[in-house]
């Protein structure tokens, strides 16, 4: 399995819950799946593409469209698929979306009918879906600096956050709320949307950055403390100290690494406040609820952390 996502039914299916699964090492399959019972998941469809990996799969936020990538493709067209999901049980390729994108797609997101996707390890490219049958680019970020390369991107509120190993992480401002005296909620405590409202699909504005000294920033994710106010993004690593042999036969490869808490009060002068680590796993992603951290370890599972109050240590 190379990544999941579980959204809310639509239409015939509201009251339902599903999940997209991806495939990786496989025959492109992305597996669609009736979740609403805990107790009795199942495959319900399957899209396969030609693709070795598709390590990642996204659900639009109004729950009827989804994207999932491609990598190693006989063709090297590889790209993404852009699906009809709002009937999981007979999900429906649209489109697909290859234009300069050989090298693979690894990681997307959907965010206001637009897709970021993350293009042969060095950029993110910005796609227009507001006709999913007729994808259109309009935008590109790339970073640069000397031997740049990417991993992930998450948008939310109009700002794209990349993790760029040693680049680390990087704030992007792709139409970013502006600031408004009469907006009392929470979302007006990010200090970047403070810096934002120049950006957009088509013309990204970098709004901040923080550097991985050691090169592990492989996701990110931005974190308003409920108990504090203070905002941080939340950088995790993926390091394997003993090398990639054993991952790629399917053995136990030992990864390591941890998820650092960067405070972006000051977007000008970032830093590191705290690190949560576990000696024996490696991390891989995060999902932040509130003030609780879903974080995601290779072998060692997913644990839940209590991430209130003042962060240090």
């Amino acid at each position: 399995t190379g990544d999941l996502w579980v959204w809310a039914g639509v239409g015939k299916h509201e009251g339902k819950d599903f999940a997209a699964t991806g495939t990786v090492f496989g025959n492109g399959e992305a597996y669609f799946w009736d979740v609403t019972n805990p107790d009795s998941m199942l495959i319900i469809d399957t899209v396969t593409v030609d693709a070795r990996n598709v390590n990642d799969v996204k659900i639009s936020e109004d729950g009827r469209v989804g994207v999932i990538s491609r990598e190693g493709a006989s063709n090297r067209k590889n790209g993404f698929v852009i699906l009809d999901v709002s009937d999981p049980y007979n999900v429906e390729i649209l489109s697909t979306f290859n234009d300069d994108m050989t090298g693979g797609v690894h990681n997307t997101f959907i965010y206001e009918n637009h897709v970021y996707a993350v293009n042969n390890g060095r950029k993110y490219d910005i796609i227009n879906i507001e006709d999913p049958r007729n994808p259109f680019r309009v935008g590109i970020f790339e970073l640069d600096t000397p031997g740049h390369s990417i991993h992930d991107v998450w948008v939310e509120n109009g700002i794209a956050y990349s993790s760029n190993w040693h680049d680390g992480v990087v704030a992007v401002d792709v139409g970013g709320l502006k600031f408004s005296e009469k907006d009392r909620s929470d979302v007006q405590y990010n200090p970047l949307l403070m810096k934002a409202g120049q950006g957009s699909p088509s013309d990204p504005v970098k709004l901040a950055e923080m550097k991985d000294s050691k090169g592990r920033n492989h996701s990110a994710f931005p974190f308003l403390s409920q108990s504090t106010g203070n905002f941080y993004i939340i950088s995790g690593d993926e390091w394997f100290p003993f090398g990639m042999n054993n991952l790629y036969q399917s053995k136990p490869s030992s990864p390591r690494g941890g998820f650092h808490f960067m405070n972006f009060n000051d977007p000008d002068n970032p830093r590191e406040e705290a690190t949560y680590m576990a000696p024996e796993v490696g991390s891989h992603n995060q999902w932040v609820y509130n003030d609780i951290l879903l974080a995601a370890f290779y072998q060692g599972g997913v644990r839940i952390l209590d991430i209130s109050g003042e962060l240090l240590g």
